[in-house]
């Protein structure tokens, strides 16, 4: 196994002899082989960036970029499928062994953007401007394994105004969550193709620029709810064959 951790212990140290000068960081981390660990840490930090590139399997990366900075971005691309080590017994539990791509991704600040690519058995979590912030989006696409048992886990949690999540996802058992709160002006947009879908949104808008929801479902056991609340709420649901059920909620002005 391969451990790199990259924390800002030396950027920290920047801060505490000069704390009024948030400092530019670019952190890169390529790996290839099995059970994949990789950990980057910023603070304080503006106009930064973090890529992580993993290619295996049992990739695991957390990324934290926290309060007091801005225009950050963070990129997380994981290619790797399961691979069940020999002789463990395996369950019918997807994740029992951990066997999976696993992101995990914290930004606090304004502007800052977050891209999670993964293939294999997929897990990706994003959390934005939980200080909170504006500006913020969150990209994930995940594509499974074909005839791999595999599934995609997608969930953003974003707090502010001018936020915006799209996940995609592509085969096996999908599921993607996306939460925006207290949101001016927030756009959420769901796209899961074939087999066990299911998306849900909660979205709460402050100002007349409102809240706006597509999810798209296209084949097999479709499940989709949408629970708005503010002013100026939109959504829409597409589904496409199969078992499709659809739940939308709205409560406020203008909708």
């Amino acid at each position: 196994m391969k451990r790199t951790i990259l924390t800002s212990v030396s950027t920290i140290a920047l801060f505490a002899a000069a704390p009024a000068a948030a400092q530019n960081n670019t952190s890169s981390v390529t790996q290839d082989g099995l059970a994949q660990q990789a950990e980057v840490i910023q603070t304080n930090t503006s106009g930064s960036d973090v890529t992580v590139n993993q290619q295996g399997a049992d990739n695991w990366t957390v990324v934290r970029q926290g309060a007091g900075g801005e225009n950050n971005t963070a990129t997380v691309n994981q290619d790797g499928a399961d691979v069940p080590p020999t002789g463990v017994p395996q369950s019918e539990e997807p994740y029992s062994q951990h066997l999976s791509n696993i992101a995990d991704v914290t930004q606090n600040g304004d502007n800052g953007s977050v891209q999670v690519d993964q293939s294999g058995n997929n897990r990706a979590q994003i959390h934005q401007a939980y200080a909170p912030g504006e500006g913020q989006s969150a990209t994930i696409d995940q594509e499974t394994v074909p005839g791999d048992g595999t599934e995609n886990y997608a969930a953003t949690h974003q707090r502010g105004n001018d936020v915006s999540a799209d996940t995609t996802q592509s085969g096996g058992n999908n599921r993607g969550t996306v939460t925006q709160q207290l949101s001016g002006n927030a756009s959420s947009s769901i796209l899961q193709l074939g087999n066990g879908n299911e998306a849900g949104v909660t979205q709460s808008g402050e100002d007349t620029d409102g809240v706006s929801s597509d999810i798209d479902q296209l084949g097999n056991n479709n499940d989709a709810f949408v629970n708005q609340s503010g002013v100026g709420a939109d959504s829409v649901i597409l589904q496409t064959g199969d078992s499709n059920v659809a739940d939308v909620g709205q409560n406020g002005d203008s909708y």
